[in-house]
Parts: structure tokens; sequence; C-alpha cells
């Protein structure tokens, strides 16, 4: 199926960052192997804010963190204050990972600044996973597909 085309079955959530209030700490994603998949999607929505929000994705050789570092260029421009209700995305190749020294783990980070109030959520979604469907969070409540004949 083409990306035009491509439906949640191909685009499957697999991590998340709670919704959550955040003011002047930060939040993590579990680490997400992401060997089997050539790009993945962080989407982080920001609702009322009073403080500055930081993101970006970084990587470890294994589901503990070992290693962990940033990944160059996967970060976004920082959201200000004054920033309500918006959402941004990182769109990763993982070929961009330090793949050559085992580098095939994956987390979001969103950091929020100092103020009274902040509200996040985000997601992070495995785009044409070699192995279909990639295992889900146990938060992960429901699925609904509404399919064609094809499905």
């Amino acid at each position: 199926m083409s990306s035009g085309n491509a439906t949640f079955h191909e685009r499957n959530l697999v991590n998340f960052i709670a919704p959550q209030l955040l003011d002047n700490a930060a939040a993590t994603s579990s680490w997400l192997p992401v060997s089997n998949s050539p790009r993945l999607t962080a989407i982080v929505q920001v609702g009322a804010t009073d403080t500055t929000v930081d993101a970006k994705l970084q990587q470890a050789t294994d589901s503990s963190g070992t290693g962990a570092k940033d990944i160059t260029g996967a970060a976004i421009t920082q959201i200000a204050g004054t920033g309500d209700n918006r959402f941004v995305s990182i769109d990763l190749a993982t070929e961009n990972l330090d793949l050559a020294n085992g580098f095939d783990y994956v987390r979001l980070s969103i950091t929020a600044g100092d103020g009274t109030t902040g509200a996040y959520a985000a997601a992070v979604i495995i785009q044409n996973a070699r192995h279909m469907p990639p295992t889900q969070p146990a938060a992960y409540a429901e699925k609904v597909v509404v399919a064609g004949g094809g499905y």
C-alpha cells in the first residue's frame, strides 16, 4: 500500500507519554526498538501553558537506555510560554541512528520550563514496520478499523 493510502495498521502507535501537567520537569517515553522500521514520527501536543517546551528524540543501544544520546537534528524549535494549543512532530528515518555502534532504540523526551501551568501529551508512531503489528503499550486500550475489501 502506498504511503498516500496508508492506514493505521501500517502506522501503529507503539509508545506515548500520557497526558500530564509538567512544570520545570521532563517526561520521557520508554525506549522503543526500531530496527524493524525505516521511519517513525513523534507527535507532541501542548495544551494551555505558560512554560517553554522542548522535545527531542534520543537513541540508545538497549531498552534500559545504555549509552543514551541525542539524535542529531531530531529536536523541535522551542515552543514559547505563549504557545498554547499547538502540536509539533519529529519525523525520523531510522538510517540516521548510529546503527554501526548498535544504537537501535529510540525514545521521546519532553522538557517543560518553569511556570505555573503546562499540559502535554505525546505519541510515537512506527511507520511501515517489517513485522506488523508492533507490540502496543499496555495502556493502549483499543484500535478500531473500518476497512474496505482489501484490508
